[in-house]
């Protein structure tokens, strides 16, 4: 798989975020959240963990 500016995880990362934003999902669920990871990036993981089909 070919790394920089047009590797498929890119692409499918600028993907998700792109409907992720148009959805109006919020980027925390709830005020009191640890704001390690949003919800965004904990669905692009969970994404790109069926796409490789991890547990």
């Amino acid at each position: 798989m070919r790394i920089g500016r047009g590797s498929n995880y890119v692409r499918i990362v600028k993907a998700i975020i792109k409907v992720l934003g148009k959805a109006d999902i919020l980027r925390y669920f709830s005020r009191f959240s640890n704001r390690i990871y949003d919800a965004w990036q904990h669905v692009v993981l969970l994404a790109i963990r069926q796409l490789e089909d991890k547990s």
